[in-house]
């Protein structure tokens, strides 16, 4: 069950890798990669749905939404942050606060939809989020210019970690797993400090930057933590519903 489990993650980081090596032309490596990834992971959500095996089919559905949705807006992000001469006067600051906030928004919306989605097992809440959680210090631990190749990389090198951490997860009694998404993080902070991936803003730009993707990085430690009791609020949404209705 574990390995099933984790295969997704390994599978996306195992894409993304193969990509930053392929020879492929720089400006077409990134939605060819994006698009081979998300294919991939909706042919496995296919058969886990097919196969009816519930646990398999959030993940894969999990992977997709990130993919799809949060890691091109944190890659956008990475890149218009890294810019020299950010700054409110010059008019450079509002993209970098809104792809920011949208990565938010989104990041917030995976944590919403997550705990919807295991409110019958709320201690899995948190394991799933686990790919969001490490993939926005991956994105914003980039150097300042953020290339499409270092976007894979940081893709891969954040599910490689989801991957790692959550094989011996699924491993441990049901009670452990609510504190394997801070445990994921914090590992990711780790390693990104000892390999030398930390935030970089180019001494042009305003404190705007270190704002923005500081209150990013703030709302995913948050959202870590919070996933799983909101899981136990769906959960007991969910049965006031039930007994409103019966």
């Amino acid at each position: 069950m574990a390995l099933m489990l984790t295969a997704p993650h390994a599978l996306v980081a195992a894409m993304a890798w193969g990509a930053t090596a392929a020879p492929l032309p720089r400006t077409s490596a990134l939605p060819l990669a994006a698009i081979l990834v998300l294919v991939v992971q909706l042919i496995g959500f296919g058969l886990a749905d097919r196969a009816e095996l519930a646990a398999w089919r959030r993940v894969w559905a999990g992977n997709i939404i990130v993919v799809a949705l949060l890691w091109p807006l944190l890659a956008m992000h990475g890149g218009l942050a890294g810019a020299p001469h950010v700054a409110v006067e010059r008019g450079t600051a509002g993209p970098v606060v809104l792809t920011a906030v949208a990565s938010a928004a989104v990041l917030l919306g995976i944590a919403l939809v997550t705990a919807g989605l295991t409110a019958d097992e709320p201690e899995r809440a948190s394991l799933l989020f686990v790919p969001a959680t490490v993939l926005v210090p991956a994105i914003l631990g980039t150097t300042q210019d953020l290339s499409e190749r270092l976007a894979l990389e940081a893709l891969a090198e954040g599910y490689l970690v989801a991957a790692v951490v959550l094989f011996p997860a699924w491993l441990t009694p049901r009670a452990a797993w609510p504190f394997f998404g801070p445990l994921a993080l914090g590992v990711q902070f780790c390693l990104l400090w000892l390999v030398g991936w930390r935030p970089a803003v180019e001494r042009s730009s305003e404190d705007v930057v270190p704002l923005a993707s500081g209150g990013l990085l703030g709302i995913t430690v948050l959202l870590t933590v919070a996933v799983p009791p909101l899981a136990l609020l769906a959960r007991w949404i969910r049965r006031e519903l039930s007994g409103d209705a019966d």
